[in-house]
């Protein structure tokens, strides 16, 4: 379900007004959450985003970090893409967390996609993530 513009401007506010600084990746990355992420989190959002954006600090905490993919970004060298699994209710997401990183080597947030829903905890997630996901 795509959220209305009125509901992409309150996550916008929510993340900048609560959540921007710096936080500590899985693989000891700090990753910045700024106004660059939180406009592209909010460019288009599902109802999801809305409900997982309290909840970033912790998926950069807990994401399980996949690859570094060199890109033509004109912002960025390179992407660092970790999984997220996270509970809603009693449905499980799957997602990606885009993380910028820049010539300087400082990164940001940049997106969290895509999702898939899965019928039960997903298995490649340890049972410490999925816990401190569902308090």
């Amino acid at each position: 379900m795509e959220l209305g513009r009125q509901q992409r401007v309150i996550v916008f506010r929510y993340i900048l007004d609560n959540l921007k600084g710096e936080y500590l990746a899985s693989d000891g990355r700090t990753v910045a959450v700024n106004r660059r992420g939180a406009k592209e989190m909010t460019t288009y959002a599902p109802l999801v985003k809305l409900r997982v954006a309290p909840e970033l600090a912790n998926l950069i905490g807990i994401g399980l970090f996949r690859e570094l993919v060199d890109t033509e970004h004109k912002q960025f060298k390179q992407f660092a893409y970790y999984d997220v699994v996270f509970k809603i209710g009693d449905k499980w997401y799957e997602g990606i967390l885009n993380i910028g990183v820049r010539e300087s080597g400082e990164s940001c947030l940049y997106d969290v996609n895509p999702f898939e829903e899965k019928t039960g905890p997903p298995v490649k997630v340890s049972r410490v993530q999925a816990e401190s996901l569902t308090k």
